[in-house]
């Protein structure tokens, strides 16, 4: 009796379903690369001046009009960092009026900044200053946080006092 090669077509050489695999191993793989230049060339294309301007966010509330705010308001000006899990200061207090404005860097990873009582949202791109704006237009005390993942939970949240 003649014993069967498990090689189909009983010929030697590559199973035809583990060279399918490997290409589209490969396939995969090079895909894969080609997704991760593309993200990252859209910072390469960005010029010197683009690179060291900072991101400006402003918010004005819709329940304060800038023609209501008292003579005496002024702006008050803070610059933060933040990074895995904190925010450095993690408090800032103001005056009702004032006009606030945040110079916010991100030391590392995806962060997100947030006061949801003033309508602040915005990502914070790593190493590029980004700047904040708002009129502190109710008395209290608010939390900022970062608004990615458990980040909040882990502690990357300050507070916001206005009196």
């Amino acid at each position: 009796m003649e014993e069967k090669n498990s090689i189909v077509g009983n010929k030697p050489g590559l199973n035809p379903m583990l060279l399918g695999g490997l290409v589209l191993l490969v396939i995969i793989v090079v895909g894969g690369v080609y997704i991760s230049l593309q993200r990252n060339s859209g910072e390469e294309k960005m010029d010197d001046a683009e690179k060291a301007a900072p991101a400006v966010m402003q918010v004005v509330p819709s329940s304060s009009p800038s023609s209501v705010m008292k003579a005496e308001s002024a702006t008050k000006s803070f610059v933060l960092e933040t990074g895995s899990f904190y925010f450095t200061p993690d408090k800032i207090s103001v005056k009702k009026g004032d006009t606030v404005k945040l110079t916010v860097t991100n030391k590392g990873g995806m962060h997100k900044f947030v006061i949801d009582e003033f309508q602040v949202k915005t990502l914070l791109p790593t190493g590029k200053p980004t700047e904040i704006t708002f009129v502190a237009d109710k008395v209290g005390t608010f939390e900022f946080y970062c608004a990615i993942g458990q980040h909040r939970v882990m502690g990357q949240k300050g507070t916001l006092v206005i009196e």
